[in-house]
């Protein structure tokens, strides 16, 4: 139950707050830096990039 709890508030969160421009450029960063140290090291990586259109496609889930 608490599970559940978490998960309606973590997706109202969501909902109220999209990230700025300053915050999708973080979360980019971030998961660059956590797929960087891959082992044995990726010959052909696409490199990352956020999608808008996938933010509106999760808000649209929301609704």
């Amino acid at each position: 139950m608490l599970t559940l709890i978490c998960l309606v508030t973590l997706l109202w969160w969501a909902e109220a707050n999209s990230p700025t421009n300053q915050e999708r450029k973080e979360i980019v960063k971030l998961l660059t830096t956590k797929r960087e140290p891959v082992i044995p090291p990726a010959s052909n990586m696409m490199l990352m990039e956020y999608s808008d259109d996938l933010e509106r496609l999760a808000k649209s889930w929301l609704k």
